[in-house]
């Protein structure tokens, strides 16, 4: 299938992944044609009602579904279950790699395997996920312990082995996000629009090479920031930046593959443009796919118009729809077709064992003053454990 076998609002129908939260709006969606889901409000503790929902969308979809969520830290991170490993964050990688980077980049491949296993069952076959940002502000809101750390040839390392591991079955895609780099953000981009206090040297130097390092990798796909980069792109935040997207993604970095945007319900890109200004500059840019349009009723129709008053060249959209069904082909996600989702292979009790023996090894004595390492317990001692709630796993 091609995008000429489409109508427009076919094909731009298929540019659109949109949030799950409500089923009556997302099915209607899903019928007439949308590219993607992120389940937002599904079950979160029940893998089997969390698989027939998925199942059910692809089943009602005229060409099958991207499914998209979070597995920075694993399919655990989303969803409950023997079946659905939760990792260490990133960061417990780069304390592994900061005296072992073999070793790291061994652990992150075989975490990157099971999430592989365990996201085939249950039916989600992209995932914007590793990071590959290099975390330089310590007091970072939005990047911190999801990134490796701040040493970019470790950061480059583990993200790709990560990633490669992600793509060992064939059937999930993995994200290199969020590019160009956001470990300087001081911002929150769920929350405002920042510009980056940062020079083109640093970016060469720090930023960019983990994200060159996945187009050498051939990571598939790209998630794109929602903030300004001065040295680019002064007026434009990255998702909307032609000269970014366009020029220094594909160009520069010679990345062919499919490029998504963060979420446009995000402030970061709403306090500042309209839904079809926002979309319009997405697509002119060079995205293939949108995530979370702002207005997803009206998303496919405003875009359609934008064509149609010759805002955006209908071979913009032939490009990305093409991108897009070459890899949706590639995985087996063809019309008529609802992928088979086997359970994992890897037994759950060695997966669990894998999560433990990151953990273990991650462990870092920052000091140790007065020598109170290795601890001598005092049985009329008390200790005082803090452990922080998982949002979405409240203890």
């Amino acid at each position: 299938m091609k995008a000429s076998d489409l109508s427009l609002e076919q094909k731009i129908a298929q540019m659109m992944v949109y949030a799950y939260r409500d089923p009556d709006q997302i099915l209607a969606l899903v019928r007439a044609g949308a590219g993607g889901v992120w389940p937002c409000r599904v079950p979160r503790d029940s893998v089997e009602e969390f698989r027939a929902i998925l199942r059910d969308l692809q089943a009602q979809a005229p060409i099958p579904l991207f499914i998209s969520t979070d597995f920075e830290s694993g399919v655990g991170q989303l969803i409950t279950g023997e079946q659905c490993t939760e990792f260490p964050g990133m960061m417990a990688f780069g304390a592994i790699a900061a005296s072992n980077l073999k070793r790291a980049e061994e652990l992150a491949y075989r975490a990157g395997c099971v999430v592989a296993e365990e996201a085939d069952y249950l039916g989600i076959n992209i995932t914007p996920s590793p990071v590959f940002d290099v975390n330089t502000v310590p007091e970072n809101p939005i990047c911190n312990t999801r990134s490796v750390g701040d040493n970019p040839r470790h950061v480059s390392a583990v993200a790709v082995a990560y990633a490669r591991g992600m793509m060992s079955k064939g059937r999930l895609l993995p994200q290199a996000k969020h590019f160009p780099g956001e470990g300087m953000h001081k911002l929150d981009p769920h929350l405002g629009l920042e510009v980056m206090d940062v020079s083109r040297d640093a970016m060469e130097r720090i930023h960019l090479p983990p994200f060159a390092a996945a187009v050498t990798a051939g990571i598939p796909m790209m998630m794109t920031n929602h903030a300004v980069y001065p040295p680019y792109d002064p007026e434009f935040p990255c998702t909307l930046s032609h000269a970014l997207i366009t020029g220094l993604l594909r160009e520069t970095l010679g990345f062919d593959g499919l490029v998504i945007t963060d979420a446009m319900e995000m402030h970061g890109i709403t306090e500042r443009y309209s839904p079809r200004e926002a979309l319009t500059r997405a697509v002119l840019a060079g995205n293939d796919l949108i995530l979370g349009p702002a207005q997803p009723d009206q998303a496919v129709a405003e875009l359609s118009r934008a064509v149609r008053d010759g805002d955006v060249p209908e071979a913009v959209i032939d490009t990305a729809v093409n991108r897009i069904l070459k890899h949706k082909q590639a995985m087996g996600l063809t019309p008529g077709t609802i992928p088979e989702n086997p359970l994992p292979t890897t037994p759950p009790e060695e997966r669990r064992m894998l999560s433990e023996t990151i953990a273990r090894e991650a462990l870092t004595l920052i000091a140790n003053r007065g020598g109170t390492v290795p601890v001598t317990p005092n049985p009329d001692a008390r200790v005082l454990v803090l452990e922080p709630e998982h949002p979405n796993h409240p203890l």
